[in-house]
């Protein structure tokens, strides 16, 4: 049976250098409880609602993110509303909140998020995660046969397929190139407009 409360372990890592003894004293939930929820061998115990509560308070956890119900750590629901809506990671919801009252940051963010080769950057990065993996598994050589990359070949006429670190050069290259021309397009309305003065 899967922990229910496989979260529990990595919260308490991630909360610092607290012993589960001190977690305890805090909390008022036993050690051996604190453990048993932290458990990845054998079945969990039945945890009450006042145990789940008490620990959900003491890591700023929602009940429901410790108990696996919900990806959204955060207690406030204007946040876990913004992840659930846009997909959007907690930290991310927390700076977007930070900078609302700033309008500069907010017209450029707007801006780039609103640009259309921004937007065609977005497959290429999640391909470039794909190929980093494929390029380290394929130098680490012959048991990752079934990953190899061909390493150039043609595809039509004067097309080339590049594999291995060629192709993960190449599309980190096209990445940060295509970056380049959003700031261009994101930051050349604010220079035509010195220019026009």
């Amino acid at each position: 049976m899967e922990n229910r409360f496989k979260r529990a372990r990595t919260i308490h890592n991630r909360h610092g250098a607290q012993s589960t003894q001190e977690v305890a004293k805090e909390t008022g939930v036993t050690k051996s409880l604190i453990e048993d929820i932290e458990s990845t061998v054998g079945k969990p115990r039945n945890v009450g609602y006042l145990t789940v509560k008490k620990l959900a308070q003491h890591y700023g956890v929602s009940a429901d993110y410790l108990l696996g119900i919900s990806d959204t750590p955060s207690t406030k629901e204007d946040i876990q509303t913004a992840c659930k809506t846009t997909g959007l990671s907690t930290s991310v919801i927390e700076w977007l909140k930070t900078i609302t009252g700033d309008p500069a940051k907010i017209d450029a963010l707007n801006s780039i998020l609103d640009n259309k080769t921004f937007q065609a950057i977005l497959p290429y990065i999640d391909e470039l995660k794909d190929v980093q993996i494929a390029a380290e598994m394929n130098r680490l050589g012959p048991a990752n046969e079934q990953v190899k990359f061909v390493q150039v070949k043609e595809i039509s006429d004067g097309q080339y397929l590049v594999g291995g670190y060629e192709y993960l050069s190449v599309l980190e290259y096209r990445i940060a190139e295509l970056l380049k021309i959003v700031i261009d397009e994101v930051t050349r309305p604010c220079l035509e407009e010195l220019e026009g003065e």
